[in-house]
């Protein structure tokens, strides 16, 4: 029987997939500027964080990635 494996392996590998091959990303957030599931976190000291909200529901995907990503396989765009 085979140790299940910590899934660290898997987490870089969501920031490294393939997207879009027109997707632009933002020079400090990559494609979490313009992606519907990022969102802008603000602590209390004045800091900010992205979160993902697809690490809701899917563990692949950090909750708060380390940016800038540019490739992703959960990427969608904002509608413009």
């Amino acid at each position: 029987m085979q140790a299940k494996d910590s899934g660290l392996e898997e987490l870089e590998e969501v920031s490294t997939m393939p997207t879009a091959p027109d997707a632009k990303p933002n020079e400090s957030l990559g494609l979490c500027a313009d992606c519907i599931h990022a969102r802008t976190i603000s602590s209390s000291k004045g800091s900010q964080f992205l979160l993902c909200q697809l690490s809701q529901s899917d563990p692949a995907f950090p909750k708060y990635p380390r940016l800038p990503i540019l490739r992703c396989s959960g990427h969608k765009p904002k509608p413009t």
